[in-house]
């Protein structure tokens, strides 16, 4: 079932944005590509971004709302 988000929660995040705010780790990923070819992917977590949001709160969803097969 999907479910929008209340306003007050778009709000936050357009001000995180707007306020370069988002101060989330680098995770540096090494990957070996076909033909021996070796690569860094870098990633961030969405969980390090919870720091920056005042009262945050975390939700767990089961991986069937929001995986497919």
């Amino acid at each position: 079932m999907l479910q929008y988000l209340p306003i007050y929660y778009i709000a936050a995040i357009k001000r995180v944005i707007e306020d370069n705010a988002l101060d989330m780790e680098v995770i540096v990923n090494p990957k070996a590509l076909e033909g021996g070819i070796n690569v860094y992917q870098l990633e961030t977590a969405v969980g390090a971004a919870m720091k920056c949001f005042d009262n945050g709160v975390g939700i767990k969803v089961s991986c069937k709302e929001c995986c497919t097969d």
